[in-house]
């Protein structure tokens, strides 16, 4: 085991980990990913996420052991594709799914 400090990056801000926790590499990866998770499912609460941030664990000497992505954290299935609405404005419609001739929606 060795200390190690789970560091915040959102591509503007870093904040850090000043208290740490004794971990192994592999249980402070898996703990940085359960962050990161947890961060992620916080932003979905509030209609937005954002996959630039990263987690950076690293030990007492600054040194990085791993870096855990939002991006790399979760699976995203469904991402919208760009069309072209009839009106001549962007539209997005899910991957795979489009939609029926009989909708009233645009």
């Amino acid at each position: 085991m060795t200390r190690v400090f789970f560091h915040y990056h959102d591509g503007v801000e870093r904040i850090l980990d000043h208290e740490g926790a004794d971990l192994d590499v592999a249980e402070a990866r898996a703990r940085a990913l359960r962050e990161v998770r947890a961060l992620i499912a916080h932003d979905v609460l509030a209609g937005r996420i954002d996959l630039r941030q990263r987690i950076d664990v690293e030990d007492a000497e600054g040194i990085i052991l791993d870096t855990i992505a939002f991006a790399d954290a979760v699976e995203i299935i469904g991402l919208p594709v760009a069309r072209l609405s009839g009106n001549g404005s962007d539209a997005t419609e899910p991957a795979g799914f489009p939609r029926p001739r009989h909708s009233r929606l645009p």
